[in-house]
């Protein structure tokens, strides 16, 4: 595959937003594959973690991320799903639910029962889009 190289511009908005809570001098790679999954591991003050993305190409360029659930400090215990996109809007995408636990009714066993189950079909969901994009095996 050949190498691709984002515009100025771009290169610093995506590495800002993924700089912001990290000691990493740059994140980004100088020159990378458009829809290719790069994994990289992260120093933060609360921990070393582990960040993978895929950068769509142009016009309409865009950058997907993913934080696996339990790779990284102590203080952040949850997976995150989001994108960056070439204007500087974040989006929150699918992520997992309940990964600190989920709620218990106990005046109401059967919609802890229907919670729980919802919460598993949501999260095989998510599972399926990670998987496709390439963030999970």
């Amino acid at each position: 595959m050949e190498q691709e190289k984002l515009s100025p511009e771009l290169y610093e908005l995506f590495s800002t937003y993924l700089k912001q809570s990290v000691t990493e001098d740059s994140l980004l790679p100088s020159f990378f594959t458009f829809n290719n999954i790069y994994s990289i591991w992260l120093k933060a003050s609360y921990g070393d973690y582990r960040i993978q993305f895929v950068i769509s190409p142009p016009p309409n360029s865009y950058l997907d991320y993913y934080i696996p659930y339990g790779e990284y400090g102590a203080h952040t215990r949850s997976s995150f799903h989001g994108r960056i996109m070439a204007t500087g809007e974040r989006i929150s995408l699918e992520n997992y639910q309940g990964e600190w636990g989920h709620n218990i009714y106990p005046d109401d066993p059967d919609r802890t029962i229907r919670d729980r189950e919802a919460m598993v079909i949501h999260n095989q969901q998510v599972t399926a889009i990670l998987k496709a994009k390439g963030f999970v095996v």
